[in-house]
């Protein structure tokens, strides 16, 4: 299983003032070696920066909704100490110095990961609608997905599963956007694109509840097999 894209989300109420404020809190992280920002809907209440961190290959969104770390990389990256990410919970710790900040509602962590196969695109795909009893819709499949939704105890999960075709998954998930060379190494690859979704209401977040969402996605992902690994158990 290797980790390409990693996004993790802290959302609160719609600041109506954040154009008013928010320059002051991300002020600080312009000292980085080689940020970059662009600004939208400047003037706006809803106003928002987006930085980029090429040699981190992260991008960092702060916007009048959320605060949004998106990492060109896999989730075990974030549970080292000193990660980029706890950028975000020194944000959300200045945000709720502000008299006009309601409150944090929720956190939200998306991972994209690709299970390898050693066999070709058309016999990964021909396998795939085999094993979720997809039928034979059209005369000649060209792709195929499955989306499943459910929730284990207080976390909501959303998955999208299929086959992996590079080109298209790059473009339609903007995938390695700062990881040129990464992409160079999946260019070839086939196998299973995973696009998990695990998020849960919640006003306190912190390191620990990013590491607890992380497991509880690992979970999910690992539940999830292809072709190799059914082989693997079964030997």
């Amino acid at each position: 299983m290797d980790g390409i894209k990693t996004i993790y989300e802290i959302r609160y109420p719609k600041m109506l003032n954040f154009n008013e404020i928010y320059k002051d809190i991300i002020n600080p992280y312009f000292v980085y070696p080689n940020a970059k920002y662009s600004i939208s809907n400047e003037g706006h209440h809803s106003e928002s920066i987006r930085m980029t961190f090429p040699d981190s290959r992260y991008h960092l969104i702060f916007a009048y909704d959320r605060i949004s770390f998106q990492y060109d990389g896999g989730f075990g990256d974030l549970r080292e100490d000193g990660s980029h990410v706890e950028i975000c919970f020194d944000i959300a710790r200045k945000l709720r110095a502000i008299s006009t900040f309601s409150r944090i509602s929720s956190e939200l962590l998306e991972v994209i990961v690709v299970k390898k196969s050693d066999k070709g695109h058309s016999e990964v795909l021909e396998k795939f609608i085999s094993k979720y009893s997809l039928g034979s819709i059209f005369e000649v499949n060209s792709d195929a997905a499955i989306v499943i939704e459910g929730k284990e105890k207080k976390w909501n999960f959303r998955v999208q599963v299929g086959p992996f075709y590079f080109e298209k998954d790059k473009a339609e998930l903007n995938l390695f956007s700062l990881d040129a060379e990464k992409a160079l190494l999946f260019k070839d690859v086939n196998g299973l694109v995973i696009k998990n979704d695990v998020s849960i209401l919640t006003d306190k977040v912190s390191k620990a509840s990013l590491l607890k969402m992380i497991a509880e996605s690992e979970k999910i992902i690992n539940k999830i097999k292809i072709e190799n690994d059914e082989q693997k158990s079964n030997s």
